[in-house]
Order: structure tokens, then sequence, then C-alpha cells
């Protein structure tokens, strides 16, 4: 904390900016979002713009970092447009209109986590995924009557197309949805031998999706549940679990159970990086949440439990997130049965976060990931 203290009033020192004003852009970007906790293809396309000005630069060396973005973009173009085309077979905003219409930033959210050309199926897996993750949220959080959501989380638990004769009719379109979209994951997956890992993914929505009822019972009975209770039960419900657990699917040097056993266990990268998540999500949505009736948030919580002002508890839950960063750091580092690039996929969801709720919700506002979206997927590099 002194070091990072330290190096923060170092670099905001008028001193520094007159003494190396060719810096100024760089210093500033890692000031408002360190490098770390950035999305690395956002990270890699605005340093190359800053090497472009540096009067050492190697030109040759600028010129194939161009080439290298560009082309991996036209890969993401091509994925995007076919995701795009199923979305639109899959014909959501008008089977299911209360939905969020989010195709942009689920891909995004898809590529932010898995950004190289190797890893395309995990991208179309975490973007299907992400879409049915999107869509039962909605349900539950906004439409459907507490009863309906016990019949939904019934009906998912069982696994089984024979229920939907017990649910209403606007569930059926997602609930069949759900089921054809991890029957064709086994397929896709059969000819890697690797449709086993399926069973992991259907097992980590079901417990997203329980997640989700639990806080809908807690809503519907008025219910503030201690701090402990809700961050257990929210940095699952962040969805980090299940998105770690599919993307793992796609990713073909992944054999075996030992992986996707590893994160059934909730181990400690995963829960310190869902506590970020989950308080980064609460301190930015609060209060459009609390507006239109939401499930009480960390701030509700550990005002309760802790006796505090508001503004105490956001200042406290503001250093827990900061700290969780250190503990995710300590976790990556440390000798582990894991490669380091395994453990970096769940790094980058909280990367993703980080980027995305900087601001405002970049989920339910798609004014806040824009330009963004635009920089990795629509313009590309200038030669």
């Amino acid at each position: 904390d002194e070091a990072f203290d330290f190096s923060k009033a170092f670099l905001q020192s008028p001193e520094i900016e007159s003494s190396f004003p060719e810096l100024n852009n760089q210093i500033s970007n890692a000031l408002e979002q360190p490098f770390h906790n950035g999305i690395p293809r956002l990270e890699a396309r605005k340093f190359i713009d800053f090497y472009q000005n540096d009067n050492s630069k190697n030109d040759i060396l600028l010129e194939f970092a161009k080439l290298d973005f560009n082309r991996v973009q036209l890969i993401h173009q091509q994925e995007l447009n076919n995701f795009s085309m199923m979305w639109k077979e899959l014909n959501l905003t008008s089977e299911i209109p209360y939905a969020r219409d989010r195709m942009a930033e689920i891909f995004f959210w898809a590529s932010a986590t898995y950004f190289e050309p190797k890893y395309a199926h995990s991208r179309m897996i975490i973007a299907r995924v992400v879409l049915l993750i999107s869509l039962v949220d909605d349900t539950i959080d906004a439409y459907a009557t507490i009863d309906e959501i016990h019949q939904l989380a019934d009906a998912i638990e069982r696994w089984d197309i024979r229920c939907l004769d017990e649910l209403p009719d606007y569930m059926k379109r997602f609930y069949t949805l759900m089921i054809n979209t991890f029957s064709d994951f086994e397929e896709e997956l059969k000819d890697q031998g690797k449709s086993y890992s399926v069973k992991y993914g259907k097992e980590a929505y079901q417990e997203l999706v329980r997640g989700y009822y639990l806080e809908a019972l807690w809503l519907s009975e008025g219910k503030v549940p201690t701090f402990d209770e809700y961050m257990h039960n929210g940095s699952m419900t962040t969805g980090l679990p299940l998105v770690s657990t599919v993307g793992f699917m796609g990713v073909e040097k992944i054999r075996g159970t030992k992986e996707f056993d590893w994160l059934k266990t909730y181990p400690k990268l995963s829960f310190v990086s869902g506590a970020f998540i989950r308080l980064v999500n609460d301190l930015t949505s609060h209060k459009t949440e609390q507006a239109r009736g939401h499930v009480a948030s960390c701030i509700d919580c550990y005002m309760k439990q802790h006796g505090v002002s508001k503004e105490e508890a956001v200042k406290v839950l503001e250093k827990m997130a900061r700290d969780c960063w250190k503990e995710m750091n300590e976790e990556v580092m440390r000798p582990n049965q894991f490669s380091v690039d395994v453990l970096m996929r769940i790094v980058n969801l909280v990367r993703l976060t980080d980027v995305s709720y900087k601001y405002g919700d970049g989920y339910t506002d798609p004014q806040q990931l824009k330009d963004f979206v635009k920089g990795l997927f629509v313009d590309p590099i200038p030669l």
C-alpha cells in the first residue's frame, strides 16, 4: 500500500508532468486504468497508440503490432458476425421482449476473457452461455413472480424437456433454448472427446440459478441477509464460476476432469474474484436497483450488520474490492498445479468487470461500452 501511494503521488506530481511531457498520456491512462487491471486487447490498442508517438520507436515493430492487432480483429469480426446471425435467427427480442438486447456486449465479454485466435470455440461457448445468463437473470430479476421463479428453478434443477408443460408460456422459449444449447455443446465437443465436460457446465448453471432463486426469496420476504451470507451467495451469482467452467469446455488442451473438479470446489481465486465482481457491481448499480425493487445489496447488508452509515459502508467496501485484487495476484503467483494461462482466464473476468463498471453499469447501459466495442471490433488501427 505504501509503495502504491508513493508511486501514485509521484506520477501525479507537477515535476513529472513537466519533465516528461511525452509520457503524460501514458501516465494518465495508468492512473485511470492500471495496465494489469485492464482488458488485454484494449490495453494493447492503447499501447500501440502510445508507442506510435514515442521518438525512439522501432517502425518495423510498430507496423507488425498494428498488423497483428488488425488480423485478430478480423477474426473477431467474423465471429461477431456469426453470433449476430445466430441472434437474429433466435428472434429473442420479439419472443422474450422483456430481456435486454445486448448482442455486441455479450460478445465483448466473451472475447475479453479468451481473446487469442486459438480460443474461438471458448469465445462462442461463453457468448451463448452469457446469453442464457442474461435471459434467466432478466426473467427472475425483473419479470417473474416468486411462484413462477420457483417453477423455473425447479425445472432447471430437473433439466428435462418434459418440464415445459409445467412452466408459464412465456418461459417455454427460454427453457427450450437452454436445453438445446447444452445439447449442442455435447455434439460440438464429441469430436474432441470432451462431451463429458458439458455436465460440469450444466451443474454450474444450476448452481447459478439456485443463487438467483435464493436472492428472489430474500426479496419476497423482505429479508436483509448478513453480509457474509450475502457475499457467499453473491460472489457466485456474478456468473464467474459458470463462465469459468464453460470457457474451459472449449479449451482443447484441457483434458480430463482435473480443472473442472477444481472449479467445483470454489477455490480461493474464484471466491475473491467473484467477491470483487459482486462488490463493484453493487457499488455501481445500488441506486438504480433499489429504485425498481431489488434484493438488498452488499451496502445494505453491511450497514445493517455493522450499524454504520451508507458513506462508511461504501468506504469499507471499496477497500475490500481493492484488497480482492491483492489476493487474486497472490493466488496467481503462488505455486499451483495449473498453468498461469488457466488461472488468468478467471482474472480476465475480473478485468472485464473493472473496466465495464468503472463509470456505470456497462451491461445495462450499452453506451458505457460503445467506444470499447468499436475499438475492438469495428475500427482497425490505421497503418
